[in-house]
């Protein structure tokens, strides 16, 4: 019986300076690394001169590299080749209660994993942990080191942008900002949920139907491009819609544009009171069904279901390189 080749492990650095044309020392073919980062190279991944590196900036851009010099102070790479990555239809925003230290990074990292875009954490009345004025800073930098890991280890492209903790009001009316719509030339159409054990609608209720919804939509427009191209004296067949069986999968891959912004509650959940600001400030309660949940199991149990109904889960995996 054969074995599949066992696949080589692909080092990767996440350098968001690279997308800062004041950042990094940056040529037309090669990246002068700094101090840290070379001792990265050197003395975690191990490299060696010769070896390959995938660097991601961050922003969708992904670069083949060459260690051209190395050495625990400085290193050099040769660029071989550069695609980018657009960004997901599909833009999930996270408001997530404050719970405990590791279950806040448990919820950011796998987040990031699943494609999770901005990570927004909230003080809720029921949360055990609280993070006070002088632990901000830090806070948010622990955040988004936990965050450049994850992406390095998956290989997502996109840094998810980190908030600074606030107060549940404040959060239930934060939505994503004009400049990251320009940015992402994204004008999508917007849905608040909230998890709430006792909501009348799942969550597999409502995503199914949005996803007949898409589908139909989808056949709608595959009919009337099929009309265009039909000759005159030609129509689409009887007894249906004249598509092929695929009509499903072609809906994949012709998402409209969707804001996602999740609202999870820490540990003991939401109170009486959150839940109905929540309401009034236009957030949809859904639940996930007879079991009840950690609130970092919950987040991305949620997650991973919409990604697999709206998201990039059905699109070809981006290309890799081999050396």
């Amino acid at each position: 019986m054969k074995h599949r080749a066992a696949r080589r492990h692909q080092a990767r650095l996440l350098l968001p300076k690279l997308a800062q044309p004041e950042g990094l020392a940056l040529t037309a073919d090669r990246v002068s690394l700094d101090r840290d980062q070379a001792h990265h190279l050197f003395r975690v991944l191990r490299l060696q001169v010769g070896g390959q590196l995938e660097l991601l900036d961050g922003s969708g851009h992904c670069y083949k590299t060459t260690i051209i010099s190395l050495s625990k102070d400085q290193a050099a790479l040769q660029i071989e080749a550069h695609y980018f990555v657009p960004p997901s239809a599909l833009q999930i925003q996270l408001i997530q209660g404050l719970s405990a230290a590791d279950h806040m990074d448990f919820s950011l990292q796998k987040g990031v994993e699943l494609g999770l875009n901005a990570f927004l954490p909230v003080n809720c009345e029921r949360s055990v942990s609280r993070i006070d004025n002088t632990r901000v800073e830090n806070k948010v930098r622990h955040w988004q080191m936990v965050a450049q890991a994850a992406c390095m280890q998956s290989a997502n492209p996109w840094l998810p942008i980190i908030h600074q903790p606030q107060d549940l009001a404040s959060a239930l009316h934060w939505t994503i900002s004009a400049a990251e719509k320009k940015a992402n030339d994204f004008a999508p159409a917007n849905f608040r949920w909230m998890l709430d054990p006792y909501a009348n609608q799942s969550l597999i209720d409502v995503l199914s139907s949005k996803l007949e919804n898409d589908l139909q939509h989808t056949q709608q427009s595959q009919i009337l491009q099929a009309s265009r191209t039909l000759p005159s004296c030609q129509s689409p067949p009887k007894g249906g819609s004249g598509l092929p069986h695929d009509a499903a999968q072609n809906c994949h891959n012709q998402r409209p544009k969707r804001l996602l912004t999740l609202l999870v509650g820490p540990e003991a959940g939401l109170s009486d009171n959150e839940v109905l600001a929540a309401k009034q400030a236009g957030f949809d309660a859904i639940h996930l069904g007879p079991r009840t949940l950690r609130t970092e199991t919950a987040a991305m149990a949620a997650i991973a279901a919409i990604q697999a109904a709206w998201g990039d889960w059905a699109k070809p995996s981006s290309p890799r390189w081999t050396s």
